[in-house]
C-alpha cells in the first residue's frame, strides 16, 4: 500500500496542469504480477533518472514548491525488493512517466 500510494502521489505531484494518471495491474509471467503508475506529467531526463533513489532527491525545483523530502522512491524500492519484487521507471522530459513494480504472487487453489 506504501508503494502505491508513493508512486501516486509522485504521479500526481509531477503532472502538468490537466495532465493524467493511469493505474493499471496485470500478471506478469506465470507467477507474478505488475501494477503500473503513468503519467502525463514532466518526466524525468537521463540524469534525473540516474539520481531517482539517493535518500532526500527531489525534482520539484522545475515546477516550483513540491512538498515532499524526497524518500518515497528510495522507500518504495526498498519495500518493493523487500517483498521480493522489482520496479522499473521509465520517463521522458515533456512526455510523462511511467514507474512499474512486479512482485511475486502464488495463485489460490480453489477448494471444491
Amino acid at each position: 500500500r506504501q508503494v502505491l500510494l508513493n508512486l501516486l502521489s509522485n504521479a500526481i505531484k509531477y503532472n502538468r496542469e490537466d495532465g493524467e494518471v493511469v493505474v493499471s495491474a496485470g500478471e506478469a509471467g506465470e507467477s507474478g504480477v505488475e501494477i503500473a503508475v503513468e503519467d502525463t506529467g514532466i518526466g524525468m531526463s537521463r540524469g534525473e533518472l540516474s539520481r531517482l533513489y539517493r535518500p532526500f532527491t527531489r525534482f520539484g525545483e522545475r515546477q516550483g514548491s513540491v512538498d515532499g523530502h524526497g524518500m518515497g522512491m528510495t522507500i518504495s524500492r526498498q519495500l518493493v525488493e523487500a517483498m521480493g519484487g522489482q520496479i522499473h521507471v521509465s520517463s521522458e522530459p515533456g512526455q510523462g512517466t511511467r514507474v512499474s513494480i512486479t512482485l511475486p504472487c502464488q495463485r489460490r487453489q480453489s477448494v471444491a
